[in-house]
């Protein structure tokens, strides 16, 4: 998904976990090209009054959060969805319309922590300039690390003597 996600401009991730538990565990870390291509949108329930009044309360949840992750994605998108309410807010936004692609991440968020992607530990999707500008210090700081490492390469020694001496002499 992360690779989808930095190479396609039409790819987004949609998180529907709580907020309680972006919190706690952290979110997936969307750098380079898949910055700014993730959001959390949870299926909000209704009030209590409203839910009585309405035929299909959990229905009308779902488009609510469908128009959500309508207006934040492209038309003819791939969406990726994870968390407790994705395979049901997939299933609304692709019969919604609009050519979107919906996919269910397997695993969630824990498949993602699993395969050792980064994650950020604020719990938001949100970055600020600061945010950016230490990912791009540490893209570089890494980059040139490989190259050093690239140029060097193995070291290998040989000591050679000038002298044709024999032992020392104490």
């Amino acid at each position: 998904i992360n690779e989808q996600l930095e190479k396609n401009s039409r790819a987004f991730l949609i998180d529907t976990r709580s907020s309680e538990d972006r919190k706690a565990d952290g979110v997936p870390d969307l750098r380079k090209g898949a910055r700014n291509r993730g959001a959390a949108i949870e299926v909000t329930a209704l009030d209590d009054v409203t839910r009585r009044a309405t035929a299909n309360p959990r229905a009308v949840e779902l488009r609510i959060a469908g128009e959500r992750v309508q207006k934040l994605t492209k038309r003819g998108g791939q969406i990726y969805f994870m968390g407790p309410d994705a395979a049901a807010l997939a299933k609304q936004v692709q019969s919604m319309g609009g050519g979107r692609k919906c996919f269910t991440v397997e695993g969630n968020f824990d498949a993602w922590r699993s395969v050792g992607l980064k994650i950020r530990r604020s719990g938001s999707y949100e970055k600020n300039v600061l945010d950016a500008v230490g990912e791009g210090t540490s893209d570089i700081a890494r980059a040139g690390s490989q190259f050093v490492q690239t140029r060097v390469g193995t070291a290998r020694t040989s000591v050679t003597s000038k002298y044709n001496s024999s032992t020392p002499s104490e």
